[in-house]
């Protein structure tokens, strides 16, 4: 059989070459893998200068985000909880580089025990010269309402977060809001799922360009 290789010594050289390979492999993997507690995104770990952290809004939307900015690292998961923000935005700056750009994309998963100042925890885990976008979210108050029977007071948290993010944003230089929940209130037949929360494929491409403009304005 022929040697592609092409030389007696070139068996010694293809396996130093397989090697080396699947070193480099093994560092970008591990470099890739979220911290413990932290649910896997689907999302690969590379240098960019914005960094979303999102819940299933972003999960969804991140095609069409890439679509607009295919270079932003999106790292969103499906039913992700906001109080998850602080260990996700710990884990992400102890990469090199640092964003300059960060989004913050959560709080469709609420809990009543998160509230402004955990926000500005989160947000000191960042340096002063990191520029913020707040993301608001909106669940149908008809379908999310406190009901005796239901799981409660997801659609009035939504509104909390959207009025808290909004007092931190007046507070923090290099900050600013894409009130996703007041366009998603105001069309929500069109931008919005039966299931009251999560965006159509229009929304989808909306939600992306509110994102990319605002973080443009924020730059």
């Amino acid at each position: 059989m022929m040697n592609l290789w092409g030389g007696p010594g070139a068996g010694r050289f293809a396996s130093s070459v397989v090697v080396t390979a699947a070193l480099i492999c093994g560092l970008l993997t591990s470099a890739a893998l979220p911290a413990a507690g932290v649910p896997e995104a689907d999302v690969v770990v590379r240098p960019s200068s914005v960094y979303i952290v999102g819940d299933s809004i972003a999960f969804h939307s991140r095609r069409q985000l890439h679509a607009r900015k295919p270079a932003w690292q999106v790292d969103a998961v499906a039913g992700r909880n906001v109080r998850q923000l602080p260990e996700l935005l710990e884990a992400r700056m102890q990469l090199s580089p640092a964003p300059k750009n960060v989004v913050v994309a959560l709080g469709a998963n609420g809990h009543p025990s998160w509230g402004a100042e955990d926000y500005r925890a989160a947000l000191e885990l960042l340096p002063e010269t990191t520029r913020v976008t707040f993301t608001t979210t909106w669940r149908d108050p008809q379908r999310w309402r406190p009901t005796k029977a239901g799981p409660g007071k997801l659609a009035d948290l939504m509104d909390q977060y959207t009025r808290d993010v909004r007092q931190i944003a007046r507070e923090r230089p290099h900050t600013c809001v894409f009130n996703w929940h007041r366009r998603a209130r105001r069309n929500a037949a069109k931008l919005i799922l039966a299931d009251g929360v999560h965006p159509t494929v229009k929304g989808r491409k909306v939600w992306a360009r509110g994102v990319a403009r605002t973080v443009k304005k924020c730059s």
